[in-house]
């Protein structure tokens, strides 16, 4: 028993529960999808159609929060996923037990009965885990409110001091300047020199791009979520919903990257490395997937998908001129992944709420836009938010292999090393040591140490000197 309680502690404290969790509502989101329809479960009815939108929400803001939640987990977001995801399951059960989308044969079992009343538990169970989800997160923000008030009557005493440190630490040289700007230049060059390449072995992969394109709706449509007409359809006959999707689309992507890149140079540089090197990684990642794998985007496969961004809006051509832009680079979506590492560095370092809701927000928002507007297949956000974490995950990897063991053991094992290889005279001198330190006192005292009976006076030679090594008394010659 001890053995099992152990284990699950470990399980908890390893971080281990978010991507469990995650996994576990990766397959059943996929199962949901796949098998949830009356031709393979026959007590299904054909209301079940009506359903699969809440279920599919359900499942993915539990997925989100919990993949989210491998990278930033602090206690505030994880109540506030709990309670995200909660709502969502019992907006869920709820339009569940009002369909009743189940065909039961008559038998011994009352399985409409059984399962109304199963739903019914479900339901006052989702209550009392949105009501303490919401407590805990309420009581988290009050104590976070009361730790701002000590810390600001603390800031306030050493305010002078620390206006002097943090003038200091923000003073940087033109040289510096100009140095770092310039090696961003050169980077960005280079990156901008290999995207063209790659265009312009893909420029010419008409036939190959809607080939893959053909497959990867074949895979949707495997997998039921080939969902990009239907997403259409919801903003196709209002005007400020596609300009909506639109500007999302256009100005929530590179106007977003590059003011967070400049925040983060100018506030947090360690994080502005690893910000750029994670959107160089999976950019790299990207572009080879780009020569390997040309798709072809909605907008450009069939006629019956409208390109809301070419038909209804002029502005994407300041950000995206078409001549540019690689036209069948829809696999992976970088707009998605790229938009995903941003919310993450948000969450990481935003103070304020709103800013960590808009964390969240921000990447779901261009998930939708770039299907809606018909610029990428959901496959494509799928691989997309993967590359991109990857290429955050490689960066991680290999930031944390740099920074090497802990120096401060280091330090404490030389330092050690070395008072131990000093002559005994002047580890004594040193007081360095509590056993010797102890030793010196008792000497001032004029008490002898054990195996020195003689004591040290006058420069006479101890009858007996101790290895401090081997811990063993050594004759005198």
């Amino acid at each position: 028993m001890a053995d099992i309680r152990s284990a699950t502690a470990n399980w908890f404290s390893f971080g281990w529960l978010a991507p469990t969790v995650a996994l576990a509502n990766a397959v059943v989101l996929i199962a949901v999808i796949r098998y949830l329809n009356p031709s393979t479960l026959s007590f299904l009815t054909d209301e079940i159609d009506r359903l699969s939108a809440f279920i599919t929400l359900a499942l993915v803001v539990s997925l989100f929060g919990n993949i989210v939640r491998l990278w930033f987990s602090p206690s505030w977001f994880v109540s506030l996923a709990d309670v995200l995801a909660t709502l969502a399951g019992l907006a869920a059960t709820v339009r569940l037990f009002q369909i009743f989308p189940f065909s039961f044969d008559d038998g011994p079992i009352p399985w409409t009965v059984v399962l109304r009343v199963l739903l019914i538990a479900a339901m006052v169970g989702a209550v009392f885990g949105v009501v303490l989800s919401t407590g805990r997160l309420l009581s988290i923000w009050r104590a976070a409110e009361q730790m701002a008030g000590l810390s600001k009557r603390v800031t306030d005493k050493v305010q002078g001091p620390l206006d002097k440190v943090t003038e200091m630490s923000y003073e940087v040289t033109v040289r510096s300047i100009v140095t770092f700007i310039g090696r961003q230049v050169v980077l960005i060059t280079l990156a901008i020199l290999a995207y063209f390449g790659v265009r312009g072995v893909t420029e010419s992969s008409f036939i190959e791009a809607h080939k893959n394109a053909a497959r990867v709706l074949r895979l949707e449509k495997l997998m039921g979520i080939d969902i990009e007409l239907e997403l259409q359809g919801l903003i196709a006959d209002h005007d400020w919903a596609v300009t909506l999707a639109n500007w999302i689309y256009i100005w929530g992507h590179w106007p977003v990257v590059i003011a967070t890149l400049t925040w983060l140079a100018v506030r947090h540089r360690p994080d502005f490395y690893e910000l750029r090197n994670a959107l160089f990684i999976s950019g790299g990642i990207g572009l080879l997937i780009f020569v390997l794998f040309a798709v072809a985007p909605p907008r450009l496969f069939a006629a019956e998908y409208m390109d809301t961004v070419t038909m209804r809006s002029e502005s994407y051509r300041v950000l995206q001129p078409p001549g540019l832009v690689n036209k069948y680079a829809a696999v992976p979506s970088l707009h998605f992944g790229w938009n995903l590492l941003v919310g993450v560095i948000w969450a990481k370092r935003s103070k304020h709420t709103f800013t960590h809701v808009a964390a969240i927000v921000m990447p779901m928002a261009m998930a939708f836009a770039v299907v809606a507007t018909a610029n990428h297949w959901v496959f494509d956000i799928i691989i997309g938010g993967l590359v991109a974490l990857s290429g955050l995950s490689v960066e991680r990897f290999r930031r944390n292999r740099q920074a090497g063991p802990d120096v401060t053991d280091g330090a404490e094992d030389e330092t050690e090393f070395a008072e131990r290889s000093k002559p005994l005279d002047c580890r004594r001198r040193s007081g360095v040591g509590e056993r010797v330190a102890h030793a010196g006192s008792r000497r001032v005292a004029g008490e002898p140490e054990a195996g020195d009976q003689q004591g040290d006076r006058g420069g006479d030679r101890p009858r007996h000197q101790v290895d401090e090594r081997k811990r063993v008394a050594v004759p005198p010659t």
